[in-house]
């Protein structure tokens, strides 16, 4: 597989989105095919953690949605879902969320435990019931 060249547009200095993929055609020429989906969910989770680190929740929060509607199982990005949620006081959104990265595979309960984005779901009974004995 030769390079792929990815055209993205940004906003604020984050990645906002990828419109098309360039290839080198056998002429040495740039060619335009579609934009690979598991690409655009990179940058969706790319564009969350950029978010995230500036404190635009509402923004991070809803780029993993994107990102999960490509990727439904991307169990970091769930977690970091339930993350934003619980931040946002979503409490039962945060839940449903750390529950679906739990079955999607996220299995670091010491993080979970002492995560202090979780603090305002840690005293929820399904919280306990999701970390107990683990």
């Amino acid at each position: 597989a030769g390079n792929r060249y990815r055209l993205m547009t940004w906003i604020d200095e984050t990645p906002a989105y990828c419109s098309d993929v360039l290839v080198p055609g056998v002429d040495g020429s740039l060619q335009t095919t579609a934009a690979d989906p598991a690409d655009e969910a990179a940058l969706f989770l790319q564009q969350a953690a950029g978010w995230m680190d500036t404190g635009r929740l509402q923004e991070a929060k809803e780029a993993l949605i994107k990102a999960i509607r490509i990727r439904p199982g991307e169990a970091d990005a769930l977690y970091n879902l339930a993350c934003l949620s619980a931040r946002l006081g979503e409490r039962n959104e945060a839940l449903d969320y750390l529950e679906r990265a739990v079955a999607s595979g996220f299995d670091a309960f010491p993080q979970i435990k002492v995560d202090q984005d979780l603090e305002s779901i840690r005293q929820e009974e399904r919280f306990k019931r999701l970390i107990e004995g683990r």
